[in-house]
């Protein structure tokens, strides 16, 4: 079916316990014009393994499950990502290859009840595009984000900053 999607420029496949694997990408071109994906709530977190093949994705919605406890290395290969959502993931801190997503300019991050840091400072500061970094239902981080905390040096430099609706700028 996806075969005869050569302009597919947006998918959304979330929560669908019977889907196991996708399409086999060798040779398709529908996923070359593809620029916003929304993916996740899967039993098996392989499925993800797909993201890194997808380079002209701009906007990404992941949503994880509660055992799932990192996030997919393949997005560093997401050169064009400008757009990242991250919910529900049961993460304790973003891998310090966040920072080589040199187009990333929105970071938004919600439901993630366990997630304590951030990248490093050098990882965060290599974000030069990032203009919004928006913290939802992430209790652990938006206490330690907020001015004068432990993670408040590595967002410093964000124009934009809301945790929990509220602008701390």
């Amino acid at each position: 079916m996806l075969e005869s999607c050569t302009s597919l420029q947006s998918l959304d496949v979330f929560k669908n316990e019977n889907l196991t694997s996708f399409p086999e990408l060798s040779g398709m071109v529908w996923f070359n014009s593809l620029r916003e994906l929304g993916i996740g709530g899967f039993l098996n977190s392989n499925i993800l393994e797909v993201i890194g093949l997808l380079k002209s994705v701009q906007t990404l919605s992941l949503y994880g499950r509660a055992n799932w406890v990192s996030l997919p290395c393949q997005l560093q290969n997401l050169t064009s990502l400008k757009y990242l959502e991250i919910h529900n993931f049961e993460i304790e801190e973003l891998p310090d290859w966040l920072g080589n997503l040199s187009s990333l300019e929105y970071l938004w991050l919600q439901n993630c009840e366990k997630l304590r840091h951030l990248p490093s400072k050098e990882a965060m500061q290599r974000l030069t595009k990032l203009t919004y970094l928006d913290i939802q239902s992430c209790p652990l981080l938006g206490e330690q984000c907020r001015r004068d905390n432990s993670e408040w040096p590595k967002i410093s430099h964000i124009p934009y900053i809301l945790i929990n609706g509220m602008s701390i700028r």
